[in-house]
């Protein structure tokens, strides 16, 4: 009788250990996913906004931009280019993300609208960002930061201001839904003409 209890504790004491050990190794495997979702998304952001970067730098003329649209066009050198180029930034439908938010005892289900932003050079589509920007906002602003309306007024512009936000496609995945990047760019070009 003694062996025979002896052999079930030692059963239940391992299955005990077998599950805090299966937990524990559940526990790892999500803390990775989210690791790696949010590690996706930065980089994606990051590569977008250096593109960005990379067409402003040069800029000498901002042409015309929507916000309603999400378009932003403007004439720039880009890298070691000695005529400008045209660059259109433009938002264009990809699809939607469904989120679900839990907070004590209710639940809400939260749609986002997702966006392409593509990048046009001279009118030929030319890279962009990943289909998954849930916001997108560029805007010509004055020396005083004030936003320009367009037209006449975009002579006007010293610097521009860049939002994007964008929605993790990894739903199931708590840590991270959304990052937000904004900044404000003062192209070199655009600075020089004020004093011009």
């Amino acid at each position: 009788m003694h062996i025979i209890w002896e052999n079930l504790t030692a059963m239940l004491l391992l299955l005990g250990i077998t599950a805090t050990l299966l937990v524990i190794n559940a526990n790892n495997q999500q803390t990775l996913a989210e690791s790696t979702a949010y590690y996706l998304l930065r980089n994606d952001g990051i590569a977008f906004m250096d593109l960005i970067k990379r067409d402003l730098k040069g800029a000498t003329e901002v042409n015309s931009y929507s916000a309603a649209s999400g378009t932003f066009r403007f004439e720039t050198f880009i890298g070691n280019e000695t005529t400008a180029s045209t660059v259109e930034y433009k938002r264009k439908s990809a699809d939607q993300v469904d989120y679900i938010h839990e907070e004590g005892d209710s639940t809400w289900v939260e749609t986002v609208q997702l966006y392409q932003i593509e990048r046009y050079v001279n009118g030929s589509l030319w890279g962009g960002s990943p289909s998954s920007v849930a916001d997108f906002e560029m805007k010509a602003l004055n020396e005083q930061n004030d936003t320009l309306q367009g037209g006449d007024d975009l002579g006007n512009c010293r610097k521009i201001f860049v939002y994007f936000e964008m929605a993790s496609p990894h739903v199931d995945i708590k840590a991270v839904d959304r990052m937000r990047w904004e900044t404000t760019y003062v192209p070199p070009s655009l600075s020089e003409t004020a004093i011009l």
